[in-house]
Formats: C-alpha cells, sequence, structure tokens
C-alpha cells in the first residue's frame, strides 16, 4: 500500500440530498416571493413531520450527540418564510446566499425578531471547525443552528462536516428554483 505524495484520500463520502417540492399542475413553486396558494395548514404539517423525522441509527451511542435533519434552502425561500417561524424548527438551517453573512449576522433576511445570533463553532455538543469567514457564516438564531453558504457546494461541505460529527440525519432541498436546479445537477441529488 503507498503511503507516498502519489497515494490518495479516498473521496468524500457521498451526503444524499433530498429534494422536497410543493408545485401547482403546471409546476409552478412560487409567486411573488410565496406560495402560489394560501397556507394549508395539512401540507405545512406533512412538510414539518418528513423534515424533522430522523431516521433510527442501528446503534446510537449513549450521550452521543443529538442528531437533526438539515433543510437547505436559497435565500429569496428563507426570506419569504414568515419571521416568527424562521428558523424553521428542530432542523439545521442552512440557506445559500452570494452574502452569506447577511443571513446570520443581522443583515436582511436574519433570524426572527430581534434575537441576536449566537455566533459559536460548536453544534449539539460537537466541535465544528470555523469556515473562512467570505464562504460561510454561522449562528445559533431562536435555539437552532443556521448556517449561510455562498454556494451549493459549501452548503454539501457543512453537511459532510456535520455528518463527520454525528449530528447529521437527512438533508432535504426546500426550494427555491434556483436551488432545485442547482442540486440537481449534482450526484448527491435524489
Amino acid at each position: 500500500m503507498s503511503t507516498g505524495p502519489a497515494a490518495t484520500m479516498p473521496p468524500a463520502p457521498r451526503i444524499p440530498l433530498t429534494l422536497i417540492v410543493a408545485a401547482t399542475p403546471s409546476l409552478g413553486i412560487g409567486a411573488n416571493g410565496a406560495l402560489p396558494w394560501p397556507p394549508l395548514k395539512k401540507e405545512m404539517g406533512y412538510f414539518a413531520r418528513v423534515t424533522k423525522r430522523v431516521p433510527a441509527t442501528p446503534v446510537a451511542p449513549a450521550g452521543g450527540p443529538v442528531r437533526k435533519n438539515a433543510v437547505i434552502m436559497g435565500r429569496k425561500t428563507w426570506e419569504s418564510i414568515p419571521p416568527r417561524f424562521r428558523p424553521l424548527k428542530d432542523r439545521i438551517n442552512i440557506v445559500v446566499s452570494r452574502e452569506p453573512g447577511k443571513i446570520v449576522g443581522g443583515g436582511a433576511g436574519a433570524g426572527a425578531g430581534s434575537a441576536a445570533p449566537n455566533f459559536s463553532r460548536h453544534l449539539n455538543g460537537a466541535n465544528v471547525a470555523a469556515p473562512p469567514a467570505a464562504a460561510e457564516a454561522a449562528a445559533e438564531v431562536n435555539g437552532e443552528q443556521v448556517v449561510a453558504a455562498a454556494s451549493v457546494q459549501g452548503a454539501v461541505a457543512k453537511l459532510r462536516e456535520l455528518d463527520d460529527a454525528g449530528v447529521l440525519g437527512r438533508a432535504y432541498v426546500i426550494g427555491g428554483a434556483q436551488l432545485y436546479k442547482a442540486a440537481l445537477e449534482m450526484e448527491e441529488a435524489s
């Protein structure tokens, strides 16, 4: 077995992305920054149940980190969520934005209400390396982990970190159109 400079690292494990979408019969997913239909309580409940349900593990270590699912969304989807529901509870919220600092740094579209982000390098007790400031920003907003990434690839890299730390359940892409398109072009999409 070669251990010199010519040795290659195995590829990073594939983190499956599950796309979840509600669409009109003509495949519309949004209108004027909102859903193209009035709020549907049963559908929103279904969405919450599906995206919160963490898959069972064969052997869950006692005292190990708490696992959560992640929801990945674009900036416009993040901003379309009413502030009182943002971030989505019981899920790791990953927002893809060209300006990640504005998502968790208190700029336009930041977390709900007047809660100031509590910047943290820990997630559920597991150390997570601090990312480069320009590519990613992270905060805890109203008790939920919010990560802003500059690209879909950056979001997937964050998912790998979370998976390595043992805190990731499933990863759901929840919109919008540009994010669905980018995710479908990745091998991780299912």
